[in-house]
């Protein structure tokens, strides 16, 4: 509980929340600016489609392989990176990511994850794509 506390005071304007799951985390930060919640799990969209409102909106898609209007003020990864190559999420999201964004990643350190993660946005900060 006190990681989603976190994630949500530290998230504002437009929110993307990669790998929605239960919902409830998508819902907490519509409290704070309109946010776009991502789920690919049919059986998921369907439950999380009763969460919506007028700052809230899920979509049943793929990260990777779908288009995604707009840019987001911040984007969050919650316990979805450990499951996954960090690099092609991470490089996408800051392709979505607005010039000040923020992207907040709340998950395990599973195989030196924070390393890898903080390794591919510094060197896209720094135009090494290497």
């Amino acid at each position: 509980m006190r990681l989603a506390e976190e994630i949500v005071k530290r998230s504002e304007g437009r929110i993307l929340n990669v790998g929605s799951g239960s919902g409830f985390l998508a819902l907490e930060l519509s409290r704070k600016g309109e946010v776009v919640g991502i789920e690919r799990e049919e059986g998921l969209f369907e439950f999380l489609k009763s969460f919506e409102n007028d700052r809230l909106r899920f979509l049943n898609i793929d990260f990777l392989k779908d288009d995604i209007e707009g840019k987001f003020d911040t984007i969050v990864f919650s316990y979805i990176l450990h499951d996954f190559e960090p690099r092609p999420l991470l490089e996408k999201a800051l392709k979505l990511l607005e010039q000040d964004g923020k992207i907040i990643i709340g998950d395990f350190d599973v195989n030196n994850l924070k390393n890898k993660n903080q390794g591919i946005c510094k060197r896209k900060q720094t135009g090494d794509h290497g």
